[in-house]
């Protein structure tokens, strides 16, 4: 009989605050900047009174959307990102307490004649807007009459998504757990030029968020690291932007793995040692119980039945035996054998069947078995991978051996038998792959 187990989960609703893992810790109430931005429609905006200037002019500059207190950095540079000529210094201007700030810049005579550029504000509380304006190549006598252009926000977009942690390997976000600090990559174009790429790193939510994009195509993707599998967005996303949209909700979610440990082979629950945990309470009865209420057979099919008399010093004998004599002439016979030394390990504390466990190497091609058993997306493939929990991999098995307790050669259970046994032989040696 499988023991139920309760999971306590922090949080209920997909944008709730997360339990940020691995990266470190932080309040859980706190909300960070991007993730008010997010759901408030807020986004940093600076801007500039013109579009064009003539040289001599000032640029009276404006942001809102920022942090209150914020102390924000802004620079213009040239186009092309180069700093050359008089006025491109970083200068601070601070962030009042609606978010908003005033700015000028002086455009240069010596510097600006025909040349675009492009204004960033950078707060140090992690906002970040970007503009641009231009000074074609007008003398200060010019007779040209130009009409100011006001509110020059350039038309841009924005993505954004949140990184998860998987911690059941089931693709989908419901472990109310993020990765904090992960790195997502923004591809422009997708021509797989790295130069290019724009970088972002998730906040303490899991969240992250390219803003000031031009319209256009863009490939959006989550790192790995080496012993990580990603579950959810592999392969990343490809989207078309539109002028001033936003596209949210580009998810990925990502599991570590781990080697397995804890297993007790067949062999162990016969000797000196599997005696001992067996009969840890001085009596063995309710071990043997657990075995009596699985599906085990015997070499011929037929029903495992173990003493529960006295101590349970016979049905231990017996159980002994049994496992002794194992052999996969009746396949069942020795899936039985692997079910039963992996329920004992369970039992024992060695295993704990909550724990989500790698089976992609051992039970490819059997996915439609388990499903149906088990319930439609029980298990998936994932890049080879797999996931089950322990308790679920033992619910296969046992009611395999309830549907066919006899699978000699030629019969068709067999093979999907020997997997389940294979699974569970790696599991008991400690040869599978643990989600952490």
């Amino acid at each position: 009989m499988f023991l139920a187990r309760l999971i306590s989960l922090f949080g209920s609703e997909r944008r709730a605050q997360g339990r940020r893992i691995r990266r470190g810790g932080f309040r859980p109430g706190l909300e960070t900047l991007e993730r008010r931005q997010l759901l408030s429609g807020c986004t940093p905006v600076v801007v500039t009174d013109q579009a064009e200037y003539v040289r001599g002019e000032t640029a009276e500059i404006s942001g809102s959307c920022f942090q209150a207190g914020e102390q924000v950095t802004l620079q213009v540079v040239h186009t092309d990102g180069t700093t050359g000529g008089a006025g491109h210094e970083p200068w601070t201007a601070p962030a009042d307490v609606d978010g908003a700030f005033h700015a000028s810049w002086y455009v240069d005579p010596d510097d600006s004649a025909n040349e675009q550029f492009t204004l960033t504000a950078q707060g140090n509380l992690g906002s970040y807007a970007m503009a641009a304006f231009s000074d074609p190549f007008l003398s200060f006598s010019s007779p040209t009459v130009r009409t100011p252009v006001r509110a020059n926000t350039m038309t841009v977009a924005a993505i954004s998504g949140r990184v998860f942690y998987d911690a059941n390997g089931n693709t989908f976000a419901d472990d109310q757990l993020v990765l904090g600090g992960w790195t997502v990559t923004l591809d422009p174009g997708c021509d797989g030029d790295a130069s290019n790429d724009l970088v972002a790193t998730t906040n303490r939510s899991g969240d992250y968020v390219f803003n000031n994009l031009p319209p256009g195509t863009y490939c959006v993707q989550a790192g790995i690291e080496p012993g990580w599998v990603q579950t959810s967005g592999v392969g990343g996303y490809t989207v078309l932007v539109a002028a001033g949209q936003h596209v949210s909700l580009l998810d990925f979610s990502n599991l570590e793995l781990t080697a397995g440990s804890g297993g007790q082979s067949i062999g162990s629950w016969s000797n000196k040692n599997g005696r001992n945990l067996v009969f840890d309470e001085g009596q063995a009865n309710s071990e043997l119980s657990l075995l009596n209420s699985l599906n085990l057979v015997t070499a011929s099919g037929d029903d495992l039945t173990l003493s529960t008399a006295g101590t349970g010093t016979d049905g231990y004998s017996q159980l002994k035996n049994w496992l002794q004599d194992a052999t996969a002439t009746n396949m069942a016979y020795m899936l039985s054998a692997q079910l039963a030394a992996t329920a004992l390990a369970c039992e024992a504390g060695a295993l704990h069947g909550a724990t989500v466990i790698d089976v992609g190497d051992t039970l490819d091609g059997f996915y439609d078995e388990i499903n149906a058993a088990l319930g439609a997306g029980t298990i998936t493939e994932i890049g080879g991978h797999a996931f089950l929990t322990i308790d679920q991999l033992q619910a296969a098995a046992n009611l395999a051996l309830e549907h066919d307790g006899l699978t000699p050669a030629g019969d068709p259970w067999r093979a999907y038998q020997e997997a389940l046994k294979t699974a569970l032989d790696k599991l008991n040696n400690s040869q599978l792959l643990f989600v952490v």
